[in-house]
């Protein structure tokens, strides 16, 4: 795919396309080589403003990711001999 954009001249319709992945894709869903040629070309331009906003849409993307992921399961614990034990209960006869 890379080599389209370049071959057809059009590295700056690419970090475009970097950015719309960026915004709808998941954190890592954008090869890291896009990203940085993509933010390689912009700032050659000196594009500060689209570089912003594809930092912004990797950024929102991380966080969404680690809003969306569930919460570790706390380690069940029960008494044995008058200790507190972590883990599963071994199905003794109590």
């Amino acid at each position: 795919m890379r080599d389209r954009w370049h071959d057809g001249g059009l590295p700056l319709d690419h970090a475009y396309a970097v950015l719309v992945l960026a915004r709808v894709l998941p954190a890592g869903g954008v090869p890291d080589e896009h990203i940085g040629e993509a933010r390689a070309h912009l700032v050659g331009l000196g594009a500060v403003s689209l570089l912003r906003l594809i930092d912004a849409a990797l950024e929102s993307a991380r966080s969404a990711q680690l809003v969306a992921a569930p919460a570790a399961p706390a380690a069940a614990a029960t008494q044995v001999g008058g200790k507190r034990v972590a883990g599963r209960t071994l199905g003794l006869p109590g």
